[in-house]
Order: structure tokens, then sequence, then C-alpha cells
């Protein structure tokens, strides 16, 4: 259902860091979902200025999707 999809992940701050991290632009992988097959989080990758491809775990509830579909 949210594979293929272009989100926009939001800029949100690491208190275990102590750094923002910017938000970012990317395509959704995979679901992460629990044993009763609720969506729990999202593996989205996003391409960097290099060109080097990056997968990132994120919630739900961080993610806005820029295909118009949602």
């Amino acid at each position: 259902m949210y594979n293929g999809r272009k989100v926009i992940v939001k800029e949100k701050y690491s208190y275990v860091d102590q750094e923002t991290v910017p938000s970012f632009e990317g395509v959704v992988m995979e679901t992460l979902r629990d044993q009763t097959g609720s969506v729990n989080g999202l593996y989205v990758l996003s391409i960097d200025d290099r060109g080097c491809g990056l997968v990132r775990q994120t919630s739900l509830s961080d993610v806005t999707f820029v295909d118009g579909e949602g």
C-alpha cells in the first residue's frame, strides 16, 4: 500500500544525540509492521547530494505523502 510512494520526512530533533535531523525527500521501500499487521513505521530511501542512497526508518506520523494519495 505504501511501497513506492514519494514522501517528505519532517525535520526532527534527537534528544539522545542533541542534533537536528533535517527534512528529506525519499521513496518508501518497505513498511515496518508488528505481529498483528499494524504499520509502526516506514523504511524510506533517500539520495544525498553525492548520489549515495541511504535507507532510514521513520514513523508514519513524520511522513507527508507527495504524490497526492494518502
